[in-house]
């Protein structure tokens, strides 16, 4: 079998080749000083098989060079590997032929360059590690596409054999990827545990694996749960490593990251300057993935400073490639962006559509990126590690008292064994009755929303057409019609915020809110004489069960619906009021108001009931403030 021919063969013209490579300058034939020495071996006269190992180096680089650059580098060195039988050759090469259909966005030609180069090389000796970077470029395309539940769960195991090999590369780079997950749909916590596993391995003796990545995705987490300082730290690391590595890509992104620290750190000017810097390095290489995230940025830097005009040109411009390219999945970083702009300049319509589209896309991505799902994977992983930790204690406990107790010992150690298996085979019967207890409230709640959708749903609307074929003004049953038309709609309402807490066991505080602005809209469009407006944000980080959040938002409903069919009020505002001790959301009204003392009396009065009854059952702290003539203000604790 012919093998990699490495560097540091002790040939005149490799050796002259070595020193060009680090010593020369860059002479702007490529983009990094790395690249072009690379390019000067590669396409030097050097023997073509001593050309082939600086060219699988030089495609390495393809994260500092445009996509072009990059097929004209790997079809110069298709015909030079060819020539070399060698499995390790050919399955390196086809890693980077992969790579450049990523770039390309064409990921069907990406996965079928990984799978047939896996499925030829599967069985060859001495090449594991090669064929676990093959198994983990398989599962990018579940990352690209936003598919991060199906990404994790694929690539666990592979984190699991390149633990079990102690192949550093493969395993920083799946923990990473599992991070990264995580961190896209803002779970920083979990991103942060696995950025520190890789933080972890890299104590290890001997260990020489380095990139920068993982320093700018800790850095970012840190700064998106407020630990600035600390974000700074790990970002400044990655910028270094990066341009110690080269790579034009990790050093753009750890700019971006610096950049948003400085601003949250009110260093707005030192922001700016390193946002158009990230943008420049991007369009050197030219992705439009990163040149619209960037863009993003900008434009939320832009907000911040009060350039809202370039803010939400920027923004805009960031969707349109988005959508231009289909990486639907980063929509949510130009709407996060065009309604911060559009939030600080105070325009509450656009707001609101934005908000609008940010929750239809945050509904149809739900499915697919569960918490539950993710939690479950992850509980298993390290049910999985632990084990494997218990195992091999009990292995090495094994060797060390083997020759001092004989034959008891070893008695002893089969009970042992014996008695594990049992607790672990009980372990794995109750995480079993678990899991199908779980799918089975699962598949309940989707029976119950399909029955009241395709049920109630239906007869709501039929009552809700027939009464308006009948309400016609000025018949004596033109009063009952109306009343009945209320109620119809009050059961669609209803029905509508019952369906959508039944989608999940838990509800995030800001999808909650998301409701209740959207809430809000729909009455201004009812009742246009009155000012309905919503103030504030919701906690960030605060995850509420679902029976409690449909409580939340029908006492809300409901407060609302009184102001304005008893109270009379031209005006009714919501606002909310998050802090790490908990949530308060206030409803506010100047109409009529009342007395507390005689509703107390008459509990039917304007719901109050109701709302007491909805409050107690989901352990919600529930005021009411009224006085005849001044107003009334209803305020919820969560």
């Amino acid at each position: 079998m012919t093998r990699l021919i490495p560097f540091c063969k002790k040939s005149r013209n490799v050796f002259l080749m070595a020193i060009w490579l680090f010593s020369c300058p860059s002479s702007g034939f490529a983009q990094t000083r790395k690249i072009d020495s690379l390019k000067k071996i590669c396409y030097s006269g050097i023997p073509a098989a001593e050309r082939v190992p600086p060219f699988l180096e030089l495609m390495k680089q393809h994260e500092s060079m445009t996509v072009d650059a990059f097929g004209i580098i790997l079809n110069d060195a298709a015909p030079l590997v060819q020539q070399i039988n060698s499995p390790a050759v050919q399955c390196e090469f086809a890693n980077r032929r992969g790579a450049y259909y990523f770039s390309r966005r064409n990921t069907d030609s990406a996965q079928m360059m990984f799978s047939r180069a896996y499925e030829q090389y599967k069985n060859e000796p001495g090449i594991g590690k090669l064929l676990l970077m093959l198994e983990l470029n398989l599962k990018r395309k579940l990352v690209r596409e936003g598919k991060y539940r199906e990404a994790i769960e694929s690539i666990l195991p592979i984190l699991k054999k390149a633990e079990d090999q102690k192949y550093s590369e493969a395993y920083c780079r799946s923990a990473n990827a599992i991070g990264f997950c995580y961190m896209d749909m803002g779970r920083y916590d979990e991103a942060i545990s696995w950025f520190r596993k890789i933080f972890a391995w890299k104590r290890q003796p001997n260990e020489q694996f380095e990139w920068s990545s993982y320093y700018d995705n800790m850095g970012s987490c840190l700064n998106n749960i407020g630990r600035f300082d600390s974000a700074l730290y790990y970002t400044n690391i990655g910028i270094q490593k990066s341009r110690e590595e080269q790579n034009l890509t990790t050093e753009a992104n750890g700019l971006n990251i610096k950049a948003d620290i400085l601003i949250n750190l009110k260093r707005n000017n030192e922001a700016e300057a390193l946002l158009l810097q990230a943008i420049d390095i991007r369009k050197q290489i030219g992705d439009p993935n990163y040149i619209a995230s960037d863009m993003a940025q900008l434009s939320l830097y832009y907000a911040t400073t009060k350039q809202y005009d370039k803010g939400i040109r920027l923004a805009n411009e960031s969707l349109s490639i988005f959508q231009k390219h289909h990486l639907v999945f980063k929509y949510m970083f130009a709407y996060e962006a065009l309604k911060t702009n559009y939030e600080k300049m105070g325009d509450a319509k656009n707001q609101a559509a934005v908000l609008e589209k940010m929750l239809v896309l945050k509904d149809s991505l739900y499915s697919s990126n569960s918490a539950e799902a993710l939690t479950a994977l992850q509980a298993k992983y390290e049910v999985e590690k632990k084990e494997k930790t218990i195992a091999e204690q009990q292995l090495g406990l094994l060797k060390r008292k083997f020759f001092l107790y004989g034959s008891f010992l070893l008695t002893a150690l089969i009970l042992s064994v014996l008695a594990f298996r049992f607790r672990k085979y009980k372990q794995t019967q109750k995480l079993k009755n678990a899991a199908n207890i779980k799918d089975a409230e699962e598949k309940e709640r989707k029976r119950i929303a399909a029955e009241l959708h395709d049920n109630l749903g239906v007869q709501a609307n039929a009552i809700l057409h027939s009464s308006t074929l009948l309400n016609e003004p000025g018949t004596e049953h033109h009063q009952t019609v109306q009343n009945l038309q209320d109620t119809a709609k009050e059961m669609l309402l209803n029905l509508r915020e019952t369906l959508w807490a039944l989608k999940s066991s838990d509800v995030t505080a800001q999808d909650l809110w998301l409701r209740v602005i959207n809430f809000m809209k729909q009455m201004g469009r009812h009742y246009p004489a009155i000012n309905f407006k919503t103030e504030g944000a919701a906690p960030a980080n605060l995850v509420i069960p679902s029976a409690k959040a449909l409580n939340i938002v029908l006492i809300l409903q409901e407060a609302v619906n009184n102001a304005v069919k008893h109270a009379h009020a031209n005006a009714i505002t919501v606002k909310s009021n998050g802090s790490n001790n908990g949530w308060t959301i206030a409803i506010t009204d100047d109409g009529e108001g009342f007395s507390i003392n005689k509703a107390s009396d008459n509990m039917d009065s304007y719901g109050l009931t109701n709302m007491q009854e909805r409050a107690t059952a989901s352990a919600i702290a529930l005021q009411i403030n009224s006085d005849p003539g001044k107003g009334t203000q209803i305020i919820l604790t969560v």
